[in-house]
Protein backbone atom coordinates (compact mmCIF):
# COMPACT_ATOMS: atom_id res chain seq x y z
CA UNK A 1 0.00 0.00 0.00
CA UNK A 2 1.44 3.35 -1.07
CA UNK A 3 1.62 6.41 1.11
CA UNK A 4 0.92 5.78 4.79
CA UNK A 5 1.54 7.72 7.97
CA UNK A 6 2.84 6.00 11.09
CA UNK A 7 1.17 6.87 14.39
CA UNK A 8 2.77 5.57 17.59
CA UNK A 9 1.86 6.15 21.23
CA UNK A 10 4.67 5.35 23.68
CA UNK A 11 3.70 5.33 27.35
CA UNK A 12 6.52 6.68 29.51
CA UNK A 13 7.61 5.71 32.99
CA UNK A 14 6.51 8.28 35.57
CA UNK A 15 10.09 8.98 36.67
CA UNK A 16 11.71 9.24 33.23
CA UNK A 17 14.57 11.69 32.66
CA UNK A 18 13.05 14.22 30.26
CA UNK A 19 16.29 15.77 29.02
CA UNK A 20 18.00 12.42 28.46
CA UNK A 21 14.93 11.20 26.57
CA UNK A 22 14.91 14.34 24.43
CA UNK A 23 18.58 13.84 23.57
CA UNK A 24 17.97 10.25 22.45
CA UNK A 25 15.02 11.26 20.29
CA UNK A 26 16.98 14.06 18.62
CA UNK A 27 19.68 11.54 17.81
CA UNK A 28 17.02 9.13 16.57
CA UNK A 29 15.71 11.74 14.15
CA UNK A 30 19.19 12.23 12.69
CA UNK A 31 20.04 8.53 12.44
CA UNK A 32 16.67 7.72 10.90
CA UNK A 33 17.07 10.55 8.37
CA UNK A 34 20.47 9.16 7.34
CA UNK A 35 18.95 5.70 6.93
CA UNK A 36 16.07 7.10 4.86
CA UNK A 37 18.44 8.96 2.52
CA UNK A 38 20.24 5.67 1.89
CA UNK A 39 17.26 3.32 1.60
CA UNK A 40 14.11 5.38 0.85
CA UNK A 41 15.39 8.75 -0.42
CA UNK A 42 12.09 9.84 -1.97
CA UNK A 43 10.74 10.56 1.51
CA UNK A 44 13.09 13.52 1.89
CA UNK A 45 13.89 14.54 -1.68
CA UNK A 46 12.84 18.16 -2.26
CA UNK A 47 11.27 18.47 1.19
CA UNK A 48 11.55 21.66 3.29
CA UNK A 49 12.59 19.62 6.32
CA UNK A 50 15.53 17.36 7.18
CA UNK A 51 13.80 14.52 9.04
CA UNK A 52 10.44 12.75 8.87
CA UNK A 53 9.46 11.77 12.42
CA UNK A 54 7.92 14.41 14.70
CA UNK A 55 7.45 13.93 18.43
CA UNK A 56 4.94 15.36 20.90
CA UNK A 57 4.33 14.69 24.61
CA UNK A 58 0.99 14.40 26.37
CA UNK A 59 -0.60 13.25 29.62
CA UNK A 60 -3.37 10.64 29.83
CA UNK A 61 -3.24 8.98 33.25
CA UNK A 62 0.48 8.64 32.53
CA UNK A 63 2.83 10.68 30.33
CA UNK A 64 3.22 9.44 26.78
CA UNK A 65 4.89 10.34 23.51
CA UNK A 66 3.12 10.65 20.18
CA UNK A 67 5.26 9.93 17.11
CA UNK A 68 4.08 10.56 13.56
CA UNK A 69 5.92 10.04 10.27
CA UNK A 70 5.15 9.46 6.58
CA UNK A 71 6.31 6.27 4.87
CA UNK A 72 6.07 5.01 1.30
CA UNK A 73 4.18 1.93 2.52
CA UNK A 74 3.66 -0.30 5.55
CA UNK A 75 6.35 -2.63 4.20
CA UNK A 76 8.74 0.30 3.83
CA UNK A 77 8.18 1.23 7.47
CA UNK A 78 8.76 -2.38 8.51
CA UNK A 79 12.15 -2.24 6.79
CA UNK A 80 13.12 0.58 9.15
CA UNK A 81 11.66 -1.23 12.18
CA UNK A 82 13.79 -4.29 11.38
CA UNK A 83 16.96 -2.30 10.72
CA UNK A 84 19.89 -2.58 13.11
CA UNK A 85 19.79 1.19 13.58
CA UNK A 86 16.22 1.13 14.86
CA UNK A 87 16.76 -1.95 17.02
CA UNK A 88 19.69 -0.28 18.77
CA UNK A 89 17.77 2.96 19.33
CA UNK A 90 14.73 1.11 20.70
CA UNK A 91 16.96 -0.69 23.18
CA UNK A 92 18.06 2.71 24.48
CA UNK A 93 14.46 3.91 24.71
CA UNK A 94 13.29 0.89 26.72
CA UNK A 95 14.57 2.41 29.94
CA UNK A 96 12.23 5.39 29.52
CA UNK A 97 9.07 3.43 28.73
CA UNK A 98 6.40 2.13 31.07
CA UNK A 99 6.56 -1.60 31.77
CA UNK A 100 2.78 -1.88 31.47
CA UNK A 101 1.29 -4.15 28.84
CA UNK A 102 0.58 -2.34 25.57
CA UNK A 103 2.85 0.56 26.51
CA UNK A 104 3.57 0.93 22.77
CA UNK A 105 0.65 1.25 20.33
CA UNK A 106 1.49 1.53 16.63
CA UNK A 107 -0.66 1.69 13.52
CA UNK A 108 -0.69 3.20 10.03
CA UNK A 109 -3.03 5.64 8.34
CA UNK A 110 -3.94 5.93 4.66
CA UNK A 111 -4.70 9.58 3.82
CA UNK A 112 -8.38 10.52 3.89
CA UNK A 113 -8.05 13.16 1.18
CA UNK A 114 -5.99 11.15 -1.29
CA UNK A 115 -2.79 13.04 -0.52
CA UNK A 116 -0.07 11.85 1.82
CA UNK A 117 1.46 15.32 2.17
CA UNK A 118 1.79 14.92 5.91
CA UNK A 119 3.53 18.10 7.09
CA UNK A 120 4.59 17.07 10.56
CA UNK A 121 7.14 19.87 10.56
CA UNK A 122 4.30 22.41 10.60
CA UNK A 123 2.29 20.55 13.23
CA UNK A 124 5.38 20.30 15.43
CA UNK A 125 5.55 24.08 15.84
CA UNK A 126 2.72 24.15 18.36
CA UNK A 127 0.25 22.08 20.39
CA UNK A 128 -1.54 19.34 18.46
CA UNK A 129 -4.89 17.71 19.08
CA UNK A 130 -5.66 14.18 17.92
CA UNK A 131 -9.13 12.76 17.38
CA UNK A 132 -9.72 9.06 16.82
CA UNK A 133 -13.24 8.60 15.47
CA UNK A 134 -14.49 5.02 15.13
CA UNK A 135 -17.62 4.41 13.07
CA UNK A 136 -19.36 1.40 11.58
CA UNK A 137 -18.23 0.65 8.01
CA UNK A 138 -21.43 2.00 6.46
CA UNK A 139 -20.62 5.47 7.85
CA UNK A 140 -17.12 5.70 6.42
CA UNK A 141 -18.11 7.63 3.29
CA UNK A 142 -20.22 10.12 5.24
CA UNK A 143 -17.44 10.76 7.75
CA UNK A 144 -14.91 11.29 4.98
CA UNK A 145 -17.26 13.72 3.24
CA UNK A 146 -17.63 15.76 6.43
CA UNK A 147 -13.87 15.87 6.89
CA UNK A 148 -13.18 16.97 3.33
CA UNK A 149 -15.82 19.70 3.61
CA UNK A 150 -14.21 21.10 6.74
CA UNK A 151 -10.73 20.79 5.29
CA UNK A 152 -11.78 22.71 2.17
CA UNK A 153 -13.61 25.45 4.07
CA UNK A 154 -10.99 25.98 6.76
CA UNK A 155 -8.33 28.50 5.87
CA UNK A 156 -4.78 27.39 6.50
CA UNK A 157 -3.03 30.02 8.59
CA UNK A 158 0.76 30.12 8.99
CA UNK A 159 1.94 27.33 11.31
CA UNK A 160 -1.55 25.75 11.26
CA UNK A 161 -2.25 22.35 9.75
CA UNK A 162 -4.98 19.70 9.56
CA UNK A 163 -4.47 16.13 8.33
CA UNK A 164 -6.53 12.94 8.57
CA UNK A 165 -6.20 9.30 7.64
CA UNK A 166 -7.94 5.96 7.89
CA UNK A 167 -6.39 3.21 9.96
CA UNK A 168 -4.96 0.56 7.64
CA UNK A 169 -4.98 -2.31 10.13
CA UNK A 170 -8.32 -4.11 9.92
CA UNK A 171 -10.86 -4.08 12.73
CA UNK A 172 -14.60 -4.17 13.39
CA UNK A 173 -14.88 -0.41 12.88
CA UNK A 174 -13.51 2.16 10.46
CA UNK A 175 -11.17 4.45 12.36
CA UNK A 176 -10.38 7.96 11.20
CA UNK A 177 -7.56 9.77 12.98
CA UNK A 178 -7.31 13.55 12.67
CA UNK A 179 -4.19 15.48 13.65
CA UNK A 180 -4.68 19.23 13.77
CA UNK A 181 -3.20 22.41 15.13
CA UNK A 182 -5.14 23.67 18.13
CA UNK A 183 -6.73 26.47 16.10
CA UNK A 184 -8.92 23.93 14.32
CA UNK A 185 -10.36 22.38 17.49
CA UNK A 186 -13.74 24.14 17.40
CA UNK A 187 -14.49 23.42 13.75
CA UNK A 188 -13.53 19.74 14.09
CA UNK A 189 -15.61 19.30 17.25
CA UNK A 190 -18.72 20.95 15.82
CA UNK A 191 -18.35 19.76 12.24
CA UNK A 192 -17.25 16.16 12.74
CA UNK A 193 -16.79 14.80 16.26
CA UNK A 194 -20.36 15.39 17.50
CA UNK A 195 -22.22 14.65 14.24
CA UNK A 196 -22.18 10.85 14.45
CA UNK A 197 -24.25 9.76 17.45
CA UNK A 198 -22.94 6.20 17.69
CA UNK A 199 -19.32 7.03 16.90
CA UNK A 200 -16.65 6.39 19.49
CA UNK A 201 -14.50 9.50 19.80
CA UNK A 202 -11.19 9.66 21.65
CA UNK A 203 -9.37 12.95 22.10
CA UNK A 204 -5.74 13.60 22.94
CA UNK A 205 -3.78 16.82 23.31
CA UNK A 206 -0.01 17.07 23.01
CA UNK A 207 2.68 19.72 22.93
CA UNK A 208 5.95 19.62 20.96
CA UNK A 209 8.67 17.64 22.70
CA UNK A 210 11.69 18.43 20.51
CA UNK A 211 12.30 22.12 19.91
Amino acid sequence: MEGVTEIAFLQLSVDHDTEALRDILKRTQKIQAQWIRQHQPRLLEGKPYGHTTEVWIGQHEKPYLLLAAPWESVDAHNQWIQSQENISLMQELQGFLSQDKDSVVLYHLAPADGSNDFRGDILARGPVKVWKISVKPSWKAALETEYRTIQTQSSTEPNQRMWAGWRVEKGNTKDMVILASSGFEEVIESGIAVKFDEAQVSRFEQKPFIH
